[in-house]
């Protein structure tokens, strides 16, 4: 058996506002993050199925954030969440978390997101 995956992502040379770069940050704990304002977003699984808590800056506003995430049910029915998916997880929430360039111009894809369990 053999499964491949491409992804093909149109190039598009273009300059970054001077705002994209930022100094790190440091987090505050989730039991001291406020719910993130979110309710744009509307309705889905994947909203449904994890709880979040900002740390610092907002959630989907350019700048600095730092955002929980905590997965709330299982991936699998009927299979308690792995350390492994755990991770894999994480992996993928923060795409597009403390963005810098406005969610209506750009998009943030984890194109280069490879997870290998060993």
């Amino acid at each position: 058996m053999v499964r491949a995956t491409a992804l093909r992502v149109r190039r598009l040379e273009q300059a970054l506002p001077s705002t994209a770069f930022c100094p790190p940050l440091d987090m505050r704990g989730p039991a001291v993050g406020r719910d993130p304002a979110i309710g744009s977003m509307g309705e889905t699984p994947f909203r449904n199925g994890i709880s979040m808590r900002v740390a610092k800056g907002s959630f989907r506003l350019p700048g600095p954030a730092s955002v929980w995430y905590l997965a709330e049910r299982p991936i699998v029915d009927g299979a308690a969440i792995s350390p492994l998916m755990r991770a894999a997880i994480t992996a993928d929430f923060c795409n597009g978390t403390s963005s810098v360039l406005d969610f209506k111009e750009w998009t943030f894809i984890n194109g280069d997101l490879t997870s290998t369990a060993i």
